[in-house]
């Protein structure tokens, strides 16, 4: 490995100096070699008769010469030479150390080139003057002499000159990778993950064995004879449409060696290759095919030069190789070295029985070793299947898994029919736990409870009036309540009566209050006292509800509801970022279904406090509130909004709790919780963080899609 390193002297040198330091100079032969036109061999030899010659005067100190010479120059250069060439043998513990350590210099020169030589491989560095150089130009030049080494061995007969070798094609070179990888904004591999990516990377590897038969790789290879490829190419095609399939990406990096024909014996090169729907097979390897050619052509610029010049300064994600995270290698086991750095890999080498023996190289810090097992099954399934329809028109729609997973998958995992009590309405949840826990305390805010009878009593009284007023299935009844033991009663009654109730904020603009109104049609109001002045325009009934205890006896029992698990629970309308708000009408039949789904999940427990922060104009708030009367069976803690989780105190009896992650981040939970409900965001790992040890987190983000929740 060659690399770049820069030094700058801090003062001009005096000559005297050089002087003072001659004994470094004790065996520094100063040699003048003339540039013509020759071969490697024929340079070697010329080289090695110029260094014979000038070791039989090696005694000559080197200051001598200078004085003999009267060499005049710049103080801060050193006087006959201005480039410095050395090989030096190391151990093989010191050559890392030797490579990537820069001295600071005692006289200054421009270039100097230092090999280190170790158990038969050559490393080595290209120390530069940066106040005459910068960095591009001396990268250039390390691609270019590494390419002239390796062509120097290959065709030692051959005149140099003869190579066509120039700065020009490595200016292509660069230009090429550039525009070719997008100048290091690239699509990033993003397989399923069983483990979150660590911030920086891990190398613990693990494989998993891929087999495929004699009469497979022979298909395969008469594929390759058909589209006028190679096995390579065919097998590389195969693996870029797993990795597609599995990441549901239509554009792979993947990292594949360097060809034969570039010269270079290590350097991976990087492809970006597309798959979009609707793309044939024939296609994706044309694709590989010419990707790999016109890599290979530019192949001599060595990735890692490559990678230096898209992220100067280390600019890119350390937790992930910067250029691609698959890579794909056959008939060469070298390569695991060159590709150690990629999330995953695979390679392979066709065995003397004609069958392929491989094997896919995983970070074990990202992937649990079942997973790969299944991805590397799924290679050979898309082989079969490849083999049998070579003229898919889209293999998008190729069968992924062999027909014991898919139904595995596909119905196994899908049979979840349950037995569920024939409950109709979200009511009727209610009126069964009534029965139940009567005498137990529903409802507490700020101290102020509220027993499951007594809130049965009030929100018959509710719905007793709402009946009276003309609320039937389907009718709308709006909601204009503080945070209060009110606000469930009316919701509970209205329910009762047979309609659907829409909640209200107070803070929202009149307008925004009015429009929601007059758009679900609203014929019946309840709102406390203080906000009836803002309604004065409303012409329906309105139902003043300050203390829900204090209600008329006069409709202490509510009629008999004839609501259907079809009809309307409740309207909650969007925030009307994009236009006007739209409201959004909920049946009982996927509410009842959710809470049916949570019994089958949690735990009851009359003795529970289950904190519920979430206003009761946010959809999540229904299944809280609901959950934690029907579920699990103990009291409602309303609390006033998220940011009250920030303040309990350990003298906060909390059992069980819900919130959003970006809540939950900034609650101090009591250490009484064991149980936390997380929804409406993407769980974060902060969120988790801050929960107690012992807590239980149950993870039910999208519940509107997936009803019973998710546990995490």
């Amino acid at each position: 490995m060659l690399i770049c390193s820069s030094r700058v002297l801090h003062a001009r040198r005096h000559l005297d100096e050089l002087y003072s330091v001659v004994g470094m100079f004790i065996n520094t032969l100063p040699l003048r070699l003339e540039q013509f036109d020759a071969s490697a061999v024929a340079l070697s030899s010329t080289a090695q008769r110029v260094i014979v010659e000038a070791l039989q005067h090696a005694h000559v100190p080197l200051y001598r010469i200078v004085t003999a010479r009267g060499a005049r120059r710049a103080t801060s250069y050193s006087p006959l030479f201005q480039t410095m060439f050395q090989v030096n043998t190391v151990h093989r513990h010191a050559l890392e150390q030797s490579i990537h350590s820069v001295d600071e210099p005692t006289i200054k020169l421009d270039l100097e080139m230092q090999l280190f030589h170790c158990d038969g491989e050559i490393g080595g560095k290209l120390i530069y003057d940066a106040a005459i150089y910068d960095a591009a130009t001396v990268r250039r030049w390390v691609g270019l002499y590494k390419v002239l080494l390796t062509l120097a061995v290959e065709e030692p007969d051959t005149p140099l000159q003869d190579f066509a070798f120039n700065d020009k094609s490595v200016v292509s070179a660069y230009k090429y990778w550039r525009q070719q990888l997008r100048e290091g904004r690239l699509p990033v591999l993003e397989l399923p993950l069983d483990f979150a990516r660590p911030a920086a990377q891990i190398f613990d590897r693990c494989t998993v064995p891929v087999v495929f038969s004699a009469e497979t790789v022979r298909q395969l290879n008469a594929l390759s004879l058909e589209y006028g490829s190679t096995l390579f190419n065919v097998l590389l095609a195969l693996w870029v449409l797993l990795l597609c399939r599995h990441s549901a990406q239509y554009e792979v990096v993947v990292g594949v060696p360097a060809d034969k024909m570039t010269r270079l014996s290590d350097s991976p090169i990087a492809l970006l290759l597309a798959l979009p729907h609707g793309s044939s097979f024939t296609t994706l390897v044309s694709m590989a095919t010419e990707a790999v050619f016109r890599a290979s052509a530019h192949a001599h610029i060595p990735l890692q030069a490559v990678i230096e010049e898209l992220y100067p300064h280390n600019a890119h994600d350390t937790s992930q190789h910067p250029i691609f995270q698959t890579a794909f290698a056959l008939h060469d086991l070298r390569r695991w070295e060159s590709f150690a750095a990629c999330d995953i890999s695979f390679i392979g080498s066709v065995v003397e029985s004609g069958g392929l023996d491989g094997a896919v190289n995983f970070r074990s810090d990202l992937f649990e070793h079942s997973s790969i097992q299944r991805l590397a099954a799924r290679l050979q399934v898309l082989a079969a299947a490849l083999v049998a329809d070579p003229a898919a028109a889209d293999v998008w729609a190729l069968p992924l898994m062999a027909l014991d997973e898919a139904e595995h998958v596909l119905w196994t995992f899908n049979d979840t029919v349950t037995a569920l009590p024939i409950i109709e309405c979200i009511h009727d949840l209610v009126v069964a736990q009534t029965e139940v826990t009567s005498q137990a305390v529903a409802l507490d805010w700020h101290g102020s409870k509220m027993t499951y009878a007594e809130l049965m009593e009030c929100a018959a009284k509710v719905a007793g009036w709402l009946h009276s007023n003309g609320v039937a299935p389907d009718c709308v009844v709006a909601l204009q309540l503080h945070r209060s033991l009110e606000q469930v009663v009316s919701m509970l009654g209205t329910l009762l009566a047979g309609g659907a109730y829409l909640p209200l904020d107070c803070s929202w603009p009149s307008e925004r209050r009015r429009f929601m109104i007059q758009d679900a049609e609203c014929k019946q109001l309840i709102a406390q006292p203080i906000y009836l002045s803002d309604f004065l325009w409303f012409g329906g009934a309105v139902l003043p509800l300050d203390n829900a205890r204090s209600l008329s006896e006069t409709h202490a029992c509510w009629p008999v509801q004839s609501s259907r698990p079809e009809n309307l629970a409740y309207v909650m309308y969007t925030s009307g970022s994009t236009g006007k708000p739209k409201g959004v009408m909920v049946p009982h039949t996927g509410v009842v279904n959710l809470l049916l789904g949570a019994r089958l999940r949690y735990q009851c427990s009359t003795d529970c406090i289950f904190g519920v922060p979430t206003p009761y104009v946010f959809d999540v708030s229904v299944y809280n509130i609901f959950t934690s009367l029907v579920v699990h069976c103990g009291t409602c803690q309303l609390l006033q909004d998220g940011s009250s989780l920030a303040t309990l105190t350990a003298n906060d009896k909390l059992t069980r709790v819900a919130a959003v992650p970006s809540i939950l981040a900034i609650a101090r939970l009591p250490p009484s919780t064991n149980h936390v409900e997380v929804g409406g965001e993407a769980l974060t790992q902060r969120a988790v963080d801050n929960v107690p040890t012992h807590t239980h987190i149950y993870n039910y983000y999208g519940y509107a899609h997936r009803p019973p929740p998710l546990i995490t």
